[in-house]
């Protein structure tokens, strides 16, 4: 068997829908701010765009969710 990486590939830890309609999606970090300043600033996830919108220092969790806007940049 052969295993190939997958580039810019994440964990999802956990996702679900709140009841008004909006997606979440949750990625474990390792506790320090600089790991969370370089997850992904947006996330395409089972179809779905997600913006970042925090972080938890308690359960070291980086929080997605498709209700929040990004802009991209053109090079």
């Amino acid at each position: 068997m052969i295993a190939t990486a997958i580039p810019g590939a994440v964990s999802v830890v956990t996702s679900c829908t709140l009841p008004n309609g909006v997606h979440v999606i949750e990625l474990d970090y390792d506790g320090t701010f600089d790991d969370v300043r370089s997850k992904p600033t947006a996330l395409l996830f089972e179809g779905r765009t997600y913006g970042r919108s925090g972080h938890n220092s308690d359960t070291f969790r980086v929080y997605y969710r498709t209700d929040v806007q990004f802009a991209t940049a053109k090079g």
